[in-house]
């Protein structure tokens, strides 16, 4: 030990230094496979359902739908890598001109090759349909809806 000028010197100062640089070098060793990938890449890449899908056919409860880029004046759906959905639709009037307007909501596959969304046109009131998918390819989706809760009009009093 040192004591000169009040300050005490130990032998330890290079211990501390191999140890801070294993530290930092661990620390930048798990940063750098994290960099490289998210968690919405990863579901993008194994969903193929990720992407905007333009309504092309309505026949009763089968839709058919078609990969686009979505315009303000037709009818759509995005699903996203993070479980989320957008819905581009009309008022269940349908007599032009026809009035879109957007819904937010969720979705999901289930294990039965069964595309769940859920949204809510109103307050408190969620849509739970159930799409069984009767054709599928990378730009052509077919379903087959069924409500699961069915929607409802507000009384006004």
């Amino acid at each position: 030990m040192d004591f000169s000028n009040g300050v005490v010197r130990t032998n330890l100062t290079p211990l501390i230094r191999t140890k801070m640089k294993k530290r930092i070098f661990l620390f930048f060793l798990t940063l750098f496979p994290l960099s490289g990938c998210s968690v919405f890449d990863i579901h993008e890449d194994l969903s193929p359902f990720i992407g905007t899908w333009k309504v092309v056919e309505v026949d009763e409860y089968r839709l058919v739908y078609e990969k686009t880029t979505p315009k303000e004046d037709e009818g759509w759906i995005t699903f996203k890598g993070n479980g989320k959905m957008e819905m581009n639709t009309f008022g269940f009037c349908g007599t032009p001109p026809l009035a879109y307007y957007k819904l937010k909501g969720t979705w999901q596959l289930s294990k039965s090759d069964k595309l769940i969304v859920t949204y809510s046109e109103f307050p408190e009131q969620n849509t739970i349909q159930q799409w069984q998918i009767l054709s599928h390819s990378h730009n052509h989706l077919e379903v087959q809806a069924t409500y699961l809760t069915t929607p409802s009009l507000p009384y006004f009093i």
